[in-house]
């Protein structure tokens, strides 16, 4: 299926709804964020034959690949909602003590590589948003299958989250990705790609946002 490219009023647009998404999100109890990551896993087993289809006629993906990708998918998902966001006491002086807690960045950008489009930006996506961030997904747009396949958690995480946590813009070099790494709105940027690509998202993000980054060599 046809998609459209997004646009810089589009990317504008999304962090402003991600940011305003955030405001109360970032409040609500990790016990109720839990409950929507769960309902999320519980869609995603729904939609796991027409993503196992996806994959193996867009991406020439091998059949055990596209389930052994979707089975760790929706484990992944449901390990997240396991987790806990610990505060630790310390005890500064007989009078006082300081209480170290873990805070969320606000809007998150994820870049999602070609191989393992859903699996990978579930790894990004749910921890992110169980921990108090919007996000905003940026799939390959050379890739149909990790375009869909990221427009296609977008569609499935409307139906269950508020709106403007989870989005996802599909666009070329129109967009950026250099606009969207380096937009001001966007706090912390996940990358998955080659050393190459990484050096210039390092360099893209050093005045606006945090980078983190999971590198592969490219001979």
């Amino acid at each position: 299926p046809r998609c459209s490219v997004s646009t810089d009023e589009d990317l504008d647009y999304a962090v402003q709804s991600a940011k305003t998404a955030f405001t109360s999100w970032r409040n609500t109890p990790i016990g109720k964020r839990k409950k929507f990551v769960l309902k999320f896993a519980d869609s995603l087993v729904r939609e796991t034959p027409a993503s196992i289809s996806m994959l193996t006629l867009k991406q020439s993906k091998l059949l055990p690949l596209a389930n052994m990708e979707l089975a760790a998918s929706i484990s992944w998902i449901r390990g997240s909602a396991k987790l806990n966001i610990p505060e630790t006491a310390i005890k500064v002086s007989e009078e006082r003590i300081a209480i170290v807690k873990y805070t969320p960045f606000g809007v998150v950008g994820d870049f999602v590589p070609c191989n393992f489009p859903i699996m990978l930006a579930t790894a990004a996506i749910l921890p992110c948003l169980l921990t108090g961030n919007a996000i905003i997904l940026k799939p390959p747009e050379t890739r149909p299958s990790a375009i869909y396949g990221g427009l296609r958690l977008a569609e499935l995480a409307m139906k269950i989250f508020p709106p403007g946590f989870f989005q996802c813009l599909s666009g070329n070099d129109t967009l950026g990705p250099w606009r969207f790494m380096s937009h001001h709105g966007i706090y912390k940027i996940s990358f998955t790609g080659s050393v190459a690509t990484g050096n210039l998202v390092m360099a893209s993000t050093s005045t606006t946002s945090e980078a983190t980054w999971q590198v592969r060599h490219i001979v």
